[in-house]
């Protein structure tokens, strides 16, 4: 916060971000994957991309000055801003974070759960066909055969 978010485009504010936060975010998360054995793919993926992904993002828009006002405020509001993967609104009259209503969390949540069945719907249609991504375990070497994706039993388990 102190080299990056209150001086911009400085040296000191490129040589803290790029020598150490973004290397930080590039190489850790990957390690602790690693080290923790974590052999999921999705959650692999969660603990590794989303993280350096938005991480980057937000060192660099320090670095280049680009941090929202609301974030510069203090220490406490940049960590809340940085540690956020989603953009939270602010109110510039009141100088308070907009919170949501319950009709906004009910319907983004409902959402959420429609598209969440859509995808397992997806997977489940495509999951026998050898060219869709899956993010669990490697199958048997038979899963994708002609006779296992012709079996009625598995589509009408992909169906119910």
């Amino acid at each position: 916060y102190y080299t990056t978010v209150q001086r911009p485009n400085t040296m000191t504010a490129y040589l803290f971000g790029f020598g150490l936060f973004v290397p930080f975010w590039i190489l850790v998360p990957p390690a602790v994957v690693q080290s923790l054995q974590i052999q999921n793919k999705m959650f692999t993926f969660c603990l590794s991309v989303i993280p350096s992904t938005t991480s980057f993002f937000r060192t660099t828009e320090a670095i280049f000055g680009f941090t929202p006002k609301h974030a510069q405020k203090s220490v406490a509001s940049f960590a809340l801003y940085y540690g956020s993967p989603m953009l939270l609104q602010w109110d510039e009259k009141s100088q308070k974070h907009i919170k949501a209503t319950v009709t906004q969390t009910m319907g983004h949540l409902k959402t959420f759960t429609i598209y969440l069945f859509i995808t397992g719907f997806y997977q489940s249609m495509f999951g026998v066909v050898s060219f869709f991504p899956r993010f669990a375990q490697a199958t048997p070497a038979d899963w994708h055969s002609i006779a296992n994706i012709a079996n009625v039993a598995i589509w009408k388990d992909t169906f119910l």
